[in-house]
Parts: structure tokens; sequence; C-alpha cells
């Protein structure tokens, strides 16, 4: 036997061996086991950021008074009440440069009740409400499972392959390992039971099955703002199927495709009409965009994060690589994402992908789930309605290129089977190799500046009256979450926290006089964050005073963003007298810092945060070590 018949002889072999097991009888419940078990170090995480809040409205009372539609206001930022806002800038909760109206209110009932049975039943314990988001993930692994047996009748296989691309995928992660997030999957679950209801409905038909499909679209959109993606998924169905139950009956485009949406269409109406009526959205803030309200604006990024997003599901390129771009350099990014794409498009059609429905029914509902999805800034979070689709579609193209399938023109075999070899080792070979790093190492990744910096500040009850001033902590908006954080870990908040600026960069401090001093990035970088002030529709101007509580900003100079580049901080007191105490970020914490004599100028370099994480990651293993002893 030649090496060459040895090797195909040997890849037969290995695929026969894998078609065997998916095709087991317990290869469902093998594979979501498998899923949960990989993710399955999350559970000592424990709580973060949102999580806190949560706590917080649950244990010690509400932080938003207006609760209206929703039981507890767990997802009630902010109300975008001016008052209000000031209020949270005198105390350091809001950054100073947050924008006066900014409101984050989210609508998600559902899931809120789910949030309760955790902090009723097991309030002291973040290890089984990590548990309870698990359960979810398992159930929608099962649910995607039925779903594709039921569109994909022909390949149980493929169907299967679908959901090992999906449990090895590590864009949902957020969502599975943060508990504020499980709102993407008690969303999810929703959207897969309405696919699937709907399908059932237009194929047999089950006037059940239809029922079945709108009470779940409804429970969708009240878990999450990302249950609208559901209603992708059933306008693709409805291009490429049309009513296939009724072949030979002559009817209209309206009767085949169209009626069958409208009560979908009118649950969204309702739902979104009721959105504003309460109150609810997202206005202010750099990091959401009201498609109602700016519909343009949401076009143009629609161009941008599209594409970008796509990359992200097809090559796990991260998709918050756009938001580290300047404007012209994200157009370019969108660009070479939308070449890419269309490459993998060629791959697709040359192995025959497109001529199956339910391939253009999945890889249609797939985008336009993600259209709504463009209205935040692009992270991986926002791709797990989409992976419903995208999952199949992979597992599709694997399987015709594994299987020899013969491409529609032989000179295309070479490009695209290296094309499709390396999207293969990212979903199957890096992919699941970052879910389980990301699983083991996530406490100590977001541990450090979610919970120990704001733990390293002094508490409460030694000064109540202090006033803290951080300088430069490596994310000024987390300050929102410092005192939820310090009253769970039993300690007393002083009498503010002041962040004045993100160390992004290398700054410049000088003391301008006994009241003032003026904070300076290098170069031409702004030191403040987009998501607390959206500079397109609230810019900056040289000379905006800003008040916040006992400290006064003064915008001096810009970057040519249009965001503060250097800030004048005017104090209400000297600011070398008692209320004040100075802290800077370094890669070991927060450390009190001695401020220069009027006049001088010293450097705050921006931390080496590889050598922060480092250190954290070393300090865990420490911690875990005694703790074993």
């Amino acid at each position: 036997m030649s090496s060459l018949q040895a090797t195909n002889t040997g890849s037969a072999h290995a695929t026969s061996a894998w078609m065997r097991w998916l095709t087991h009888r317990w290869s469902v419940q093998a594979l979501a086991l498998l899923g949960v078990l990989m993710v399955l170090p999350v559970i000592n995480s424990g709580l973060t950021l949102d999580d806190f809040l949560h706590w917080s409205t649950l244990h010690e009372g509400a932080r938003v008074a207006n609760h209206t539609g929703s039981p507890w206001g767990l997802f009630h930022f902010l109300a975008g009440n001016v008052a209000d806002n000031q209020a949270l800038k005198a105390t350091g909760e809001m950054v100073w440069w947050a924008a006066n109206d900014l409101r984050t209110l989210f609508w998600r009932p559902l899931t809120e009740w789910t949030h309760w049975l955790d902090h009723g039943l097991w309030p002291q314990s973040p290890a089984l409400m990590h548990l309870h988001s698990l359960l979810w993930y398992g159930a929608l692994i099962l649910l995607l499972a039925r779903l594709y047996q039921r569109l994909d009748t022909g390949s149980q296989v493929r169907a299967r392959l679908a959901v090992l691309i999906f449990i090895c995928s590590s864009l949902h992660l957020s969502a599975v390992a943060w508990i504020a997030a499980r709102n993407q999957l008690v969303a999810a679950c929703c959207a897969v039971l309405c696919i699937g209801a709907f399908h059932v409905w237009r194929t047999r038909p089950s006037p059940r099955h239809g029922w079945l499909a709108v009470a779940m679209f409804g429970l969708a959109l009240m878990s999450a703002e990302a249950g609208l993606a559901t209603l992708g998924y059933l306008v693709a169905h409805a291009l490429v199927f049309g009513a296939p139950h009724q072949p030979h009956q002559a009817s209209s485009v309206w009767r085949e495709r169209v009626a069958p949406l409208l009560p979908f269409l009118l649950i969204m109406v309702i739902w979104r009409v009721a959105y504003n009526a309460l109150g609810y959205g997202s206005s202010g803030s750099g990091f959401y965009i009201d498609p109602a309200s700016d519909p343009v604006r949401f076009a143009g990024n629609i161009m941008l994060r599209l594409p970008t997003l796509l990359l992200a599901q097809v090559f796990g390129v991260p998709s918050a690589t756009l938001n580290l771009l300047a404007p012209a350099q994200q157009a370019l990014y969108a660009t070479a994402a939308a070449v890419a794409l269309a490459l993998c498009w060629w791959v697709a059609r040359i192995y025959g992908v497109w001529a199956s429905p339910v391939a253009r029914f999945l890889g249609i509902g797939g985008v336009l789930a993600l259209v709504p999805m463009c209205a935040s800034e692009t992270t991986d979070r926002l791709l797990l309605n989409a992976e419903i689709g995208f999952s199949w579609l992979l597992a599709m193209l694997f399987a015709r290129a594994l299987g020899q399938h013969r491409p529609r023109r032989s000179w295309d075999t070479l490009p695209a089977k290296i094309l499709i070899g390396l999207i293969v080792f990212v979903h199957l070979v890096v992919m699941p190799i970052q879910t389980v790093a990301y699983a083991a190492l996530r406490k100590p990744l977001l541990t450090p500046t979610s919970v120990l910096d704001p733990l390293e500040l002094p508490d409460g009850r030694q000064d109540p009256d202090a006033r803290l001033v951080l300088l430069n902590p490596p994310l000024a908006a987390l300050t929102f979450y410092y005192p939820s954080v310090r009253r769970y870990h039993g300690m007393v908040n002083p009498a503010s926290m002041h962040a004045l600026a993100n160390s992004f960069h290398d700054l410049s401090l000088t003391v301008v006089d006994a009241h003032t001093l003026e904070l300076r990035s290098a170069g031409n970088k702004s030191f403040i964050d987009a998501f607390s002030r959206d500079v397109v529709t609230r810019p900056f101007k040289i000379g905006e005073a800003i008040q916040a509580g006992p400290i006064q900003a003064v915008v001096a100079t810009l970057s040519p963003h249009g965001t503060p580049r250097s800030v004048r901080f005017r104090f209400s007191s000297p600011i070398t007298s008692s209320p004040w105490r100075f802290y800077v970020w370094t890669d070991a914490g927060y450390v009190p810092y001695t401020l220069p004599a009027p006049g001088q100028t010293t450097s705050l370099p921006a931390p080496d945060l590889s050598r922060a994480l480092m250190r954290q990651l070393k300090g865990e293993e420490r911690r875990q070590a005694q703790s074993s002893e």
C-alpha cells in the first residue's frame, strides 16, 4: 500500500469514527454535557460588575426610583434625570464627563425573575447563581440540537457537527460566564423555540405550533432586547420557504410570505411602543444608538459594524477591534472584512452550499439577526443569536469539504480548501482552547479591576468625610460599581470617590495653584471613554465647565476627535486640605499619591497592563495554593 493510500485510509477511518460518535443515540446529551464542562470553572469566578448592582437592588433597596413595567428594575442603571445624574457625579459614581441626561434603562422582566430566584434561594452563593446560568446554557444546547435535526432531516451528522461547533465557540462566553448577562441565554432559548415552532407551523401546518411561536417571540422580547433578532430568522424563513406545505396551491406572495409574519410584527410594534412609553432605552451614550431616533446614523453603523461582526463570527477576529480604530481606519477595516466575507461566500458557492434551502434560510437569518445588534458598539457577546444560523452553515461547509464533495470548478479546489482549513482550525482548535482557558482564568482576569481595586481604597469607617480622587484608574467608568462592591464586602464608603481620567495613555499632571490641577494626555489622545458621553450628539467645547459636586472640570484642549485632551480641575477647598486623598493606579493596584508642589509638572505613565495581569495571575495561584493547604 502506498503512503498516499495509507493516508487516505487513515483519514477515512478517522472520519468514520467521528460519524459514529456524532450519530450515537446519546451524542446530543454528551455534547450538552461537554459544552457545560468546558465552561464549568466559571462557577468559582464570583460576582462581576452588574451582579453587584443586582445584589444592591434586591438586598438594599432600589437604585432607581422608577420601576414601571419591571418587577425590581435590575436593569435600570441610569434614568436620564439630570438632577439624579448630578447627584451621582457629586459622589463620583458617574464620571465627570458623562452626559447630564445619560440614560441606560433596559426592560427585561422575565430575566429579572431568574435573578430574583437566585437571591431568594441562595443569596450568599455566587457559585449556585453561575450554575443556574449553566443550566440555561445546557438547555440552549439541547434546544439547538433539536432545531438543527428538525431543519436538517437529511443528515444527523451535520446537525450534530453544528452543535459541536457551537459549544466550541468562544464568542458567547460572556453570556455564559457573567451572571448579569444571563438575559442573552434566556432570550436565545426562547428564540430557538420560536424558530422551531414557526418552522413546524409553516411546513405541516400545525396551528398550536403557530401559537407557540408567537408566545416564544413575546417571551424573547421580555428576556432581552436581543430577542428582537428572532424576527430576522422568521423573515428569512418566509423569504426562503414561503408556504412549503402548500406547494401546489396558487396564492399570492402576501398570503405565503407576509401574512404569517403579521402577528410577530404586531407584537414587535406593541413591545416597542410600550418600551418607549415606559421610558426604556439609551440616550446620551456613545455606546448605544437608538435606530428609531437616529436612523441615518444607525444605517451608517450597519455598514461598519455588520461586516465586523460577521468577520468575528466566521474567522474569530475580535469584533471589539473596530472600536479601537479611528473613523477612517474603521472604514478600511469594514471594507477588508467585507472582502474576506465575499471570499467565504465564494467558497460556499463552489461547494454548492447555497443550493440548500436550509443554508439560505439560516444564512440570511443569521445576517438579519445581527442588524439590530449594530445599534451597539461591537462586542462578541452580540453574536449569540447569529451563531444559531452560522454554526449550522459552518458545519455544512466543513462536512462538504471533508466529505470530498466535488466543487463546481476544480481549479478552485486548493484555495477553497485552504480557506476552509483556516476556518476549521479557528473553530475547532483555537476557539475551544480559548473557551477552556477563559473559563479557568476569568476570575484572575476580571477580579483585580472589578473587585480588588475598589476594596484597596480606605474604609469609610476610618475617615467618613474623606474624598478620594482617583487620578488615573484603568477604567474610570467602573467607579459606578465601586460603592456596591464595597458594601457587598462589608466596607463603608467615603464621602466620594472621583475618577479624573483613564490610564489608557501616558498623562502629565500639573498643580496649577492651591485649588487647581491639570491633567493632559500624551500626544493627541483622549483620556475619556465613549460609553458615558456621545461626542457626536453632545460635543465638548473648549472652556466647557462641568460640575461634579465639589470638583469643577474645565475642558482646556480637545483631541482631533473632539474629546478632551487636557482638563483643569478646580477643587472647592485646597487640594492639600484634609478631605482630599489622591491615588494613582499602577500595575499593583491603587497606591496613595503625593501631589507635586504648585507650578510643577509630573508624569503619570500608563501602567503596563501585561505585567499587571501576570502579577495578578501569580497572586491568584498563590491564593489558591494557600487555600488548599
